[in-house]
């Protein structure tokens, strides 16, 4: 298998767990993105988390994160941000997220 089918798959499975809005208080949208890859048989290593407040208010919560696929010697950098669209006293109160893989595969596996 290629690593650009291996790619496409993974995407997949984001994209059909990225949809619509969340309002939770334990992240359960973004632990959802991470456990449907972890149950298609990849590994997921969170690498970071950290709230981005570069706009002078919380807008983000952005992870990184490499997706493996163990069985074919891929893997791949994935970032997922959790965009603020709560209220403005709470911005955090509901997020859509958005997530991409980076372009390269450079990790040993």
């Amino acid at each position: 298998m290629t690593k650009q089918t291996i790619k496409n798959r993974i995407n997949n499975v984001i994209y059909d767990n990225t949809k619509g809005f969340y309002n939770d208080e334990d992240w359960s949208g973004v632990k959802n993105v991470f456990n449907q890859l972890e149950n298609k048989g990849y590994e997921v290593t969170i690498m970071d988390q950290y709230y981005d407040n570069s706009q002078g208010f919380m807008s983000l919560k952005k992870w990184i994160f490499i997706v493996t696929d163990k069985i074919n010697k891929f893997a791949f950098q994935g970032v997922l941000n959790a965009h603020s669209a709560g209220t403005v006293n709470d911005p955090m109160s509901r997020y859509d997220i958005s997530c991409y893989l980076t372009g390269n595969s450079k990790f040993e596996v």
